[in-house]
Order: structure tokens, then C-alpha cells, then sequence
């Protein structure tokens, strides 16, 4: 039970540290080695400078701690070759990561990015016709 703590705490601690903040390599490889996530956190960083986090509910279970969150921020810088359109992004993600060592080595993310394209005003807001 202490384990799952330590786990909880940690990630929160990690959420505290890059919220709202640069999302330098050095920062992220303070917490993770897991590369893919590092990759992640830089192309966000890039698109939406300061990107901040929000965790709604959060869960562990062994050595894995899963998050439902929030991400915001203006886009300021292009994404995926697509210039910056200084709108703001509200996404809701799912998260779940793998602790090892005090070391996030694994994640698994899911967001809805057909919302982030339309607040983008990339896409046109989709109608469900009854």
C-alpha cells in the first residue's frame, strides 16, 4: 500500500514540475526515461509553449498510476507543419504510466484529437444528426 503512494505522489510531483513550465529534456529525463514520452512532451512543447495539466482522477494499481486530466495552452508554434493559430487547446486525456526505480519507463496516452483539431480551427466542430 505505501508503494502505491510513493507512486500516486510521485506523479503528482511530476505534473507539478512540468505544468506551466519550459519542458526542457533535462526536466523530463528528471522523471522518465521513457523515450516516446519525452518525444511527446517536446513536440507538445513546441506547438503549445508552458502547455499546463490537470489531473481530474487518478488511480495506481502496482506499479502503474493512471491520470485523467486536462492539457491547455495557446498555440503558439506550428503542429505537425501546421502554422500556429494562437487558439487555446482544452483536451482531455487519459494517461497511464509505468514506475519503476522512481522513473516513469512506460506510458500509454489517449486524447481526443479531432476536438484538439477543431479547437485549432483546423476542422469544422462534427453534428451528431438524429
Amino acid at each position: 500500500m505505501e508503494q502505491l503512494k510513493k507512486n500516486r505522489e510521485f506523479i503528482i510531483t511530476y505534473f507539478n514540475a512540468i505544468s506551466g513550465n519550459e519542458k526542457t529534456r533535462a526536466l523530463s529525463e528528471q522523471y522518465t526515461s521513457d523515450e516516446n514520452l519525452i518525444a511527446h512532451i517536446e513536440f507538445f512543447e513546441g506547438a503549445f509553449p508552458k502547455y499546463e495539466l490537470f489531473i481530474e482522477e487518478i488511480m495506481a494499481e502496482g506499479n502503474k498510476v493512471l491520470i485523467q486530466g486536462r492539457a491547455t495552452g495557446v498555440n503558439t508554434g506550428a503542429f505537425n507543419g501546421i502554422p500556429a493559430t494562437g487558439r487555446k487547446m482544452d483536451l482531455p486525456f487519459a494517461v497511464r504510466y509505468t514506475i519503476e526505480k522512481a522513473k516513469i519507463v512506460d506510458h500509454w496516452l489517449i486524447a481526443d484529437q479531432m476536438l484538439l483539431l477543431e479547437q485549432l480551427g483546423i476542422m469544422e466542430p462534427q453534428t451528431v444528426e438524429n
